[in-house]
């Protein structure tokens, strides 16, 4: 009998301690009340026997345990933290990315002027100061992008805006190849677009394209006569 009672008071110790697993963990004051409560229910005989384990069950949550409550907190301050600028500063870009941004936000400016005189028509051809600005833009693009930025302009550009293109041909700073490409787009335009810019070639005998230019005039009979010199057969 005596040893029934015991293991009687084991399991009621235990279902204690049980319950205060459940309930502790939601917050310190609602483990507290369940614990009481289910102390009040127990038998006289039974609550004597558990006095001597009262000290021994913890009845408040660690600190620093304090569940989902907590995590919120935690997440609060550390939002907080964020919006007052605590965090960590953004890195500055590399010379190399600068330099890269910047090289993009020329070709980019480059791109919308091809695109401007795209759909300019407005019957004048583009004005000495327009051609020079066209072309002054042009050197700036980076060696790089030249390519893409001149066939670009060479596909878009029409013809009643063709000096703008005779502009970076009689630019003989430019890359040969990108002369050679500009000259070539433009012989493939009709007749009334392309003589007065090889008579414009022709006036330069140091010109690249001079030779080329000075040839298709003689045989096609509109080599002037006031040629600065005669093209070799």
């Amino acid at each position: 009998m005596k040893k029934l009672a015991v293991l009687t008071l084991v399991a009621v110790a235990l279902a204690a301690v049980a319950l205060w697993i459940c309930t502790a963990v939601r917050s310190p004051a609602t483990g507290q009340a369940d614990l009481e409560r289910e102390f009040e229910r127990m038998e006289p005989n039974d609550k004597e026997l558990l006095d001597d384990f009262k000290g021994d069950i913890p009845l408040e949550v660690a600190p620093g345990k304090k569940g989902k409550a907590g995590a919120r907190a935690a997440r609060a301050k550390a939002g907080k933290a964020a919006a007052d600028g605590d965090d960590e500063p953004a890195e500055e870009p590399t010379e190399e990315e600068k330099a890269e941004a910047e090289a993009e936000k020329i070709v980019e400016e480059f791109d919308a002027l091809t695109d401007k005189w795209m759909e300019t028509s407005s019957g004048d051809p583009p004005t000495l100061a327009e051609v020079d600005a066209f072309v002054e833009l042009f050197r700036k693009v980076p060696a790089d992008r030249k390519d893409e930025c001149i066939h670009r302009a060479l596909n878009l550009i029409p013809d009643e805006n063709v000096m703008l293109l005779a502009g970076v041909l009689m630019d003989k700073g430019q890359d040969p190849e990108t002369i050679d490409t500009v000259f070539s787009d433009i012989l493939n335009r009709e007749e009334a677009v392309k003589l007065p810019v090889l008579r414009e070639v022709i006036k330069d005998t140091k010109h690249p394209c001079w030779k080329d230019a000075a040839w298709i005039l003689d045989v096609t009979k509109q080599l002037p006569d006031e040629s600065p010199a005669q093209p070799q057969q």
